[in-house]
This record gives structure tokens, sequence and C-alpha cells, in this order.
């Protein structure tokens, strides 16, 4: 069965492969405290199969899916990778799904954004060393503008 939810997002989403915009790294501020939802969230690599259950939630305008990797572990991943949305499914794309935890007035430079999310470093060393995972874009403010 092949669901569709054509939204606009979606379709702007299709018309860029995986989201993916130039993006240069940008500093933000932490305006809304965010805390990691998994400790062990799913990460796939390209070829990975997931298990999709069809459970959905459209957050902030973007599709997510409910998946289950082979090594057991779950998370939401974008619907826009997948033309079917139920049971076993190819992953042609890579992705690590970790959240950063961050509290108000932390700092962090944006290295990549996905469907409504900014892939964030925290402290001003290393982007290399620090500590690093998504956090929701609407939970920052960009600095400098």
């Amino acid at each position: 069965m092949k669901l569709r939810h054509e939204s606009t997002t979606r379709q702007e989403e299709k018309k860029t492969p995986f989201n993916r915009k130039l993006f240069q790294m940008q500093t933000y501020e932490v305006r809304v405290h965010h805390s990691r939802s998994y400790e062990d969230p799913i990460s796939v690599k390209k070829g990975d199969r997931v298990f999709l259950s069809g459970e959905m939630d459209d957050w902030d305008g973007h599709i997510w899916l409910w998946a289950k990797a082979r090594d057991g572990r779950q998370g939401w991943l974008p619907s826009a990778y997948f033309e079917q949305w139920t049971d076993w499914q190819s992953c042609d794309f890579s992705m690590n799904t970790l959240e950063l935890t961050c509290q108000i007035g932390s700092v962090l430079t944006a290295t990549e954004e996905k469907f409504g999310w900014l892939l964030c470093h925290s402290g001003q060393g290393d982007i290399n060393q620090d500590e690093k995972g998504w956090v929701p874009k609407r939970c920052l403010t960009l600095l400098g503008q």
C-alpha cells in the first residue's frame, strides 16, 4: 500500500534531493530548552533495511515515520526518504537521529538543516571534537541578524 501526503512542504522536499540545501555553518542561541528524546535512537546507513510500522507524525509540516532497525533501535525517520510508508524498506540515505540536549542561552554551531531540525555542535572549539546532535530549529535563534 502506498500512502501519500503531498503537502507543499513535501513537494518542495522532492525538488531538493534529501532536503539538502546549500548550508553555511551558522551560530544560534538556544531560546527554548530541548532534551534528547531517546538515549540510543535509530541510526541508518545507505543500504540498511528498516521496518516502517505505519505510525506517522506531522511535525512542523514534515511527515515522520516510526521505524525499527534490524539492531532493534527505533525512532522517527523523514517520510521524504521513502516511496512506501509501511513494511520493510531499504534506505537510500544515511542518518544518525541522535538529538542534542541544550539549555536556554547556550550557543551552538549548526552545520546542516533537515526537515525542521539543525545538526548542532556544542561548545566553541573544534566542531569535530564537540558533542553534536539534532535540535529543532524552532528552539533556536540565529545570531548576528
